[in-house]
Protein backbone atom coordinates (compact mmCIF):
# COMPACT_ATOMS: atom_id res chain seq x y z
CA UNK A 1 0.00 0.00 0.00
CA UNK A 2 0.98 2.82 -0.91
CA UNK A 3 1.33 5.95 1.82
CA UNK A 4 1.79 9.53 1.05
CA UNK A 5 4.69 11.59 2.03
CA UNK A 6 5.34 11.76 5.70
CA UNK A 7 5.15 15.59 5.67
CA UNK A 8 1.73 14.93 3.37
CA UNK A 9 0.44 12.12 6.76
CA UNK A 10 -3.15 13.84 8.60
CA UNK A 11 -1.94 14.34 12.10
CA UNK A 12 -3.95 14.38 15.09
CA UNK A 13 -6.32 12.61 16.40
CA UNK A 14 -8.23 10.14 14.43
CA UNK A 15 -11.64 10.85 12.32
CA UNK A 16 -14.94 11.05 14.85
CA UNK A 17 -17.15 8.10 15.14
CA UNK A 18 -19.52 7.96 12.51
CA UNK A 19 -23.38 8.84 12.97
CA UNK A 20 -24.60 5.58 12.90
CA UNK A 21 -22.06 4.62 15.64
CA UNK A 22 -23.47 8.26 17.69
CA UNK A 23 -27.12 7.03 16.74
CA UNK A 24 -26.07 4.54 18.97
CA UNK A 25 -24.40 5.37 22.21
CA UNK A 26 -26.37 8.48 22.91
CA UNK A 27 -29.40 6.63 23.80
CA UNK A 28 -27.79 4.10 25.60
CA UNK A 29 -25.52 6.57 27.11
CA UNK A 30 -28.47 8.42 28.33
CA UNK A 31 -30.45 5.51 29.58
CA UNK A 32 -27.13 4.64 31.77
CA UNK A 33 -26.95 7.41 33.00
CA UNK A 34 -30.25 7.72 34.24
CA UNK A 35 -30.49 4.74 35.84
CA UNK A 36 -27.03 4.92 37.54
CA UNK A 37 -25.05 8.11 36.74
CA UNK A 38 -21.85 9.06 35.24
CA UNK A 39 -19.93 6.48 36.93
CA UNK A 40 -21.33 3.78 34.23
CA UNK A 41 -20.63 5.04 31.10
CA UNK A 42 -17.55 2.72 30.64
CA UNK A 43 -16.10 1.34 27.37
CA UNK A 44 -17.62 -2.19 28.79
CA UNK A 45 -20.64 -1.37 29.45
CA UNK A 46 -21.75 0.62 26.41
CA UNK A 47 -20.17 -2.16 24.52
CA UNK A 48 -22.60 -4.68 25.96
CA UNK A 49 -25.52 -2.25 25.59
CA UNK A 50 -24.89 -1.09 21.87
CA UNK A 51 -22.57 -3.75 20.24
CA UNK A 52 -20.00 -0.25 19.81
CA UNK A 53 -16.46 -2.43 19.64
CA UNK A 54 -14.41 -1.04 23.44
CA UNK A 55 -11.86 0.24 21.07
CA UNK A 56 -14.01 2.54 19.15
CA UNK A 57 -15.49 3.59 22.52
CA UNK A 58 -12.40 4.30 24.38
CA UNK A 59 -10.62 6.32 21.34
CA UNK A 60 -13.59 8.94 20.98
CA UNK A 61 -15.08 9.00 24.51
CA UNK A 62 -12.11 7.83 27.19
CA UNK A 63 -13.77 9.35 30.23
CA UNK A 64 -17.15 9.64 31.19
CA UNK A 65 -16.71 13.29 30.56
CA UNK A 66 -16.22 12.79 26.55
CA UNK A 67 -19.90 11.43 25.92
CA UNK A 68 -21.31 13.97 28.32
CA UNK A 69 -20.15 16.85 26.55
CA UNK A 70 -21.87 15.72 23.32
CA UNK A 71 -25.09 14.81 25.39
CA UNK A 72 -24.95 18.26 26.68
CA UNK A 73 -24.15 19.32 22.89
CA UNK A 74 -27.59 17.87 21.55
CA UNK A 75 -29.28 18.78 24.63
CA UNK A 76 -28.65 22.45 23.58
CA UNK A 77 -29.89 22.02 20.33
CA UNK A 78 -33.13 21.13 21.68
CA UNK A 79 -33.87 24.59 22.76
CA UNK A 80 -36.25 26.11 21.40
CA UNK A 81 -37.97 29.83 21.70
CA UNK A 82 -41.34 31.03 21.90
CA UNK A 83 -42.39 33.88 19.69
CA UNK A 84 -42.78 36.99 21.12
CA UNK A 85 -46.15 38.15 21.61
CA UNK A 86 -47.25 41.87 22.69
CA UNK A 87 -47.64 41.14 26.23
CA UNK A 88 -44.25 40.96 27.40
CA UNK A 89 -45.60 40.10 31.50
CA UNK A 90 -47.29 37.32 29.69
CA UNK A 91 -44.73 36.29 27.72
CA UNK A 92 -42.07 35.88 31.05
CA UNK A 93 -44.81 33.92 32.62
CA UNK A 94 -44.96 31.32 29.76
CA UNK A 95 -40.68 31.22 29.14
CA UNK A 96 -40.85 30.60 32.96
CA UNK A 97 -43.02 27.88 32.77
CA UNK A 98 -41.00 26.44 30.41
CA UNK A 99 -37.81 26.48 32.10
CA UNK A 100 -39.46 25.16 35.15
CA UNK A 101 -40.82 22.22 32.67
CA UNK A 102 -37.43 21.42 31.05
CA UNK A 103 -35.71 21.70 34.56
CA UNK A 104 -38.06 18.92 36.21
CA UNK A 105 -37.40 16.48 33.01
CA UNK A 106 -34.95 13.26 34.69
CA UNK A 107 -32.66 13.51 31.57
CA UNK A 108 -31.92 17.66 31.83
CA UNK A 109 -31.69 16.78 35.95
CA UNK A 110 -29.01 13.57 35.06
CA UNK A 111 -26.91 16.07 32.57
CA UNK A 112 -27.14 18.83 35.15
CA UNK A 113 -25.50 16.14 37.84
CA UNK A 114 -23.46 14.93 35.71
CA UNK A 115 -21.64 18.59 34.91
CA UNK A 116 -21.56 19.44 38.44
CA UNK A 117 -19.47 16.01 39.03
CA UNK A 118 -17.34 16.79 36.13
CA UNK A 119 -17.04 19.77 34.99
CA UNK A 120 -13.98 21.26 37.32
CA UNK A 121 -12.41 18.34 35.26
CA UNK A 122 -11.12 20.05 31.73
CA UNK A 123 -11.96 23.49 30.42
CA UNK A 124 -14.14 22.56 27.69
CA UNK A 125 -16.00 20.49 30.04
CA UNK A 126 -17.01 23.49 31.96
CA UNK A 127 -17.31 25.54 28.70
CA UNK A 128 -20.15 22.82 27.73
CA UNK A 129 -21.77 22.75 31.29
CA UNK A 130 -21.95 26.94 31.25
CA UNK A 131 -23.14 26.57 27.34
CA UNK A 132 -26.19 24.42 28.55
CA UNK A 133 -27.27 25.60 31.74
CA UNK A 134 -27.81 29.08 29.18
CA UNK A 135 -29.55 27.19 27.25
CA UNK A 136 -32.00 25.32 29.53
CA UNK A 137 -32.59 29.06 30.91
CA UNK A 138 -32.48 31.01 27.34
CA UNK A 139 -36.21 31.11 26.96
CA UNK A 140 -36.60 32.94 29.86
CA UNK A 141 -33.80 34.90 29.96
CA UNK A 142 -35.23 36.33 26.00
CA UNK A 143 -38.47 36.92 27.68
CA UNK A 144 -36.87 39.19 30.28
CA UNK A 145 -34.64 41.27 28.12
CA UNK A 146 -37.90 42.34 26.19
CA UNK A 147 -39.54 43.85 29.37
CA UNK A 148 -38.98 47.06 31.24
CA UNK A 149 -36.64 45.98 33.82
CA UNK A 150 -34.66 44.21 31.02
CA UNK A 151 -34.53 47.28 28.84
CA UNK A 152 -33.27 49.07 31.50
CA UNK A 153 -29.29 49.64 32.34
CA UNK A 154 -27.84 51.15 35.07
CA UNK A 155 -24.67 53.59 34.84
CA UNK A 156 -21.35 51.90 34.86
CA UNK A 157 -22.69 48.12 35.06
CA UNK A 158 -21.83 46.33 31.94
CA UNK A 159 -25.20 45.22 29.68
CA UNK A 160 -24.70 41.36 29.82
CA UNK A 161 -23.65 41.78 33.84
CA UNK A 162 -26.74 43.43 34.75
CA UNK A 163 -29.07 40.73 32.50
CA UNK A 164 -27.48 37.76 34.25
CA UNK A 165 -28.00 39.10 37.44
CA UNK A 166 -31.62 39.43 36.78
CA UNK A 167 -31.44 36.28 35.37
CA UNK A 168 -30.59 34.61 38.38
CA UNK A 169 -32.59 36.54 40.82
CA UNK A 170 -35.49 35.28 39.14
CA UNK A 171 -35.03 31.42 38.35
CA UNK A 172 -32.31 31.25 41.41
CA UNK A 173 -35.03 30.00 43.52
CA UNK A 174 -36.66 27.79 40.96
CA UNK A 175 -32.75 25.88 40.29
CA UNK A 176 -32.72 26.16 43.81
CA UNK A 177 -35.63 23.92 44.38
CA UNK A 178 -35.97 21.90 41.34
CA UNK A 179 -31.80 20.91 41.17
CA UNK A 180 -30.52 21.54 44.54
CA UNK A 181 -33.58 20.33 46.84
CA UNK A 182 -34.46 17.76 44.28
CA UNK A 183 -38.55 19.22 44.69
CA UNK A 184 -41.47 18.97 42.07
CA UNK A 185 -42.51 22.38 41.38
CA UNK A 186 -46.43 22.51 42.23
CA UNK A 187 -48.48 24.19 39.71
CA UNK A 188 -48.65 28.23 39.00
CA UNK A 189 -45.42 28.65 40.56
CA UNK A 190 -44.37 30.21 37.36
CA UNK A 191 -47.27 32.94 37.72
CA UNK A 192 -46.52 33.42 41.43
CA UNK A 193 -42.56 33.80 40.70
CA UNK A 194 -42.93 36.04 38.12
CA UNK A 195 -45.56 38.31 39.66
CA UNK A 196 -43.24 38.59 42.85
CA UNK A 197 -40.20 39.13 40.86
CA UNK A 198 -41.98 42.20 38.66
CA UNK A 199 -43.77 43.49 41.98
CA UNK A 200 -40.09 44.28 43.57
CA UNK A 201 -38.87 45.48 40.73
CA UNK A 202 -41.80 48.00 40.29
CA UNK A 203 -41.44 48.78 43.88
CA UNK A 204 -37.83 49.98 43.16
CA UNK A 205 -37.96 52.12 41.21
CA UNK A 206 -40.80 54.42 42.61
Amino acid sequence: MNLPPREQRPVGRPPGPHDDTLAKIIPSALELLLAEGSAALTPTRLNKATGVARATIYRNWPQPASLIEIMLERAMAETELPAPSDNPRADLEMAMELVIDRLGRPSVRALISACMEHGHRSASMATARTGFLHSVLEPLNSALARTEIGEATTAGVDPVDAQWALLTELAGPIVLEVLVMGRTVAPGSARAVVEQFLQHHETRRR
